[in-house]
C-alpha cells in the first residue's frame, strides 16, 4: 500500500481529535478535582489511578475480543468513531458538574471513570491502524510523525485553555468547561468521521509480515524491554505535563510553559522524522535520551534560578524538542513489533500490550503526583517538591531509553538476532 498525504492527513487528524481527550485527561482532570472539587490531591489521584488502570485493562479485553474477529482497518474505524461519541457524551457531562464544585466532586469521579471506560474504545482501534495503515518502517515512522504533530497541536490548545479555565468556572460557573467540552467533543467525533470516510471509500489494503525491508527495523529488541521502557517513559513524561499546570497557574516560573514545551515537541518532528530516515530509531531514541537529561537540568536551573519569562519560555520549548524524539521512536518501534512477532496475526492485541503498559506508568505516576501535591504548599510559594518531581520524572526517562539502545547493542555485538516471523500465513 502507498501511503499518499490525503491518508497521512486523515490519520494525524483523527489522532490530534483523540489527544484533545486524551491531554484532557492527562492535564485537566487532576487540575479540576483538586482545585474546582476541592478533593484531596492524594484521593485525586488514587482516582486517576484507578481509571487509568481499569482503562488498560479494557484496552487488552477489547483487543482480544476484536482481534479474535480480525480487526481490520474499517472495523477499527468504525469503533473509533463510537469511542469518541461515548467520550463527547462523559466530556460534556464532566463540564456542565463543574458550576456545583461543592456538592458534585462524587459525580465528576464516577464521570470521568465512566470517561475513562468510553477511552478505551477510541485508543485500541487508532493505535491499531498504525501497524495496519503502514507496509514498511518508514511509512509507521511518517504515521507516528503525524500523530504527534497532531497530537502536539491538541496539546497546545488544551495547554492554552487549561490555563483560563479553571480560574473562569469559578466566576462563571459551568459555561466555560462545558463550552470547551463540546469544542473537544466535536473535534474528536468530526475528525474520526473523516478518517473513517477515507479508509472506507479506499480500501488499505493489508499489511503482510515480513514485508519490512528496512534491516535493524527494532535491533533484537525483546517484546518484554519494549513495553517496560514504554512503561517507565510514560510515567516521567506524565510526571512533568500534570504539574506543570499547577507551576503556571499559581505564578511559579513562567505561565507560558506549557505552551512553549509543547510548541517545541511540534517543531521538532520533523527533525526527528528525517533523523529516523537516515539513522536506526536505536540512534534516535538514544540522542533524545541524551538531549532529554541535558535539557531537564537547564529546565531546573532556570525554574530554581527564577529566569526571566523570556528565558523559561526558550528553556521550555528546547526542553520539548526532545520528547518528540522520545515519542515517535517508542511508537514506531511497537509498531514494527505489531507487525512482527507473534501480533503480526493480532496487532490490535500487542498494541493494545502497549498502551496498557503505557498506562500501568501513568498509573504510577498518578500517586506520585498526588503526593508531590499533598506533600508541597504549593499554593502559598514551595514548589521545591513539584520540581523535583517533574525534573527527576524526565531524567528517569532518559535513562530508561539508554538502557534499552543499550541491551539492542548489547545483542547486536553478541550476535543475537531478532525472532524471525513465521512465513506463509498473513495477518488476520
Amino acid at each position: 500500500m502507498a501511503l499518499d498525504r490525503r491518508r497521512l492527513l486523515a490519520y494525524g487528524l483523527a489522532h490530534g481529535g483523540k489527544s484533545t481527550f486524551w491531554y484532557a485527561g492527562e492535564w485537566l482532570f487532576l487540575y479540576l478535582l483538586t482545585e474546582v472539587w476541592r478533593i484531596p490531591p492524594t484521593q485525586a489521584a488514587w482516582t486517576l489511578a484507578l481509571g487509568m488502570i481499569v482503562s488498560g485493562g479494557l484496552d487488552l479485553a477489547v483487543a482480544r475480543a476484536f482481534s479474535s474477529r480480525g480487526l481490520q482497518p474499517e472495523a477499527a474505524a468504525d469503533l473509533q468513531v463510537m469511542g469518541a461519541v461515548a467520550c463527547a457524551l462523559a466530556m460534556v457531562g464532566l463540564g456542565a458538574l463543574s458550576g456545583a464544585a461543592s456538592s458534585q466532586g462524587a459525580m465528576a469521579v464516577a464521570m470521568i471513570l465512566c470517561f475513562r471506560v468510553a477511552y478505551a474504545f477510541v485508543d485500541v482501534p487508532q493505535n491499531t491502524l498504525l501497524p495496519l495503515l503502514a507496509s514498511d518502517a518508514h511509512e509507521r515512522v511518517a504515521l507516528t510523525a503525524a500523530r504527534y504533530v497532531a497530537g502536539g497541536l491538541a496539546a497546545l490548545l488544551i495547554a492554552g485553555a487549561g490555563a483560563q479555565l479553571p480560574r473562569s468556572v469559578a466566576s462563571s460557573g459551568s459555561g466555560p468547561l462545558t463550552a470547551c467540552a463540546i469544542a473537544m467533543a466535536a473535534i474528536a467525533v468530526v475528525s474520526a468521521v473523516i478518517l473513517r470516510h477515507d479508509i472506507r471509500s479506499r480500501a488499505p489494503g493489508r499489511v503482510a509480515p515480513g514485508s519490512d525491508n528496512r534491516p535493524d527495523h527494532d535491533d533484537g529488541l525483546s517484546f518484554t524491554a519494549l513495553v517496560s521502557t514504554m512503561v517507565v517513559v510514560s510515567a516521567g513524561t506524565a510526571l512533568f505535563g500534570r504539574l506543570q499546570l499547577y507551576l503556571a497557574a499559581y505564578g511559579h516560573g513562567c505561565a507560558g510553559l506549557p505552551l512553549a514545551v509543547t510548541a517545541g515537541m511540534v517543531a521538532a518532528q520533523p527533525l526527528w522524522l528525517s533523523l529516523s530516515r537516515r539513522y536506526p530509531l536505536r540512534r534516535m531514541l538514544n540522542a533524545s535520551g541524551w538531549l532529554t537529561w541535558m535539557t531537564s537540568l537547564m529546565l531546573a536551573w532556570a525554574l530554581a534560578d527564577g529566569a526571566s519569562h523570556g528565558v523559561m519560555l526558550v528553556v521550555g520549548f528546547v526542553f520539548g524538542m526532545p520528547s518528540a524524539g522520545l515519542a515517535t521512536g517508542l511508537w514506531s518501534l511497537a509498531a514494527s513489533a505489531a507487525t512482527r512477532r507473534v501480533a503480526r496475526r493480532d496487532p490490535s492485541l500487542t498494541m493494545a500490550m502497549f498502551t496498557c503498559g503505557s498506562k500501568l506508568g501513568l498509573a504510577g505516576a498518578c500517586l506520585v503526583t498526588g503526593w508531590a501535591l499533598q506533600s508541597a504548599t504549593y499554593r502559598g510559594g514551595e514548589i521545591t517538591t513539584l520540581l523535583g518531581a517533574m525534573v527527576g520524572g524526565s531524567l528517569v526517562c532518559a535513562v530508561a531509553c539508554w538502557r534499552l539502545t543499550g541491551r539492542s547493542v548489547m545483542i547486536r555485538r553478541s550476535g543475537a538476532t531478532a525472532p524471525q516471523p513465521a512465513r506463509g500465513r498473513g495477518m488476520q
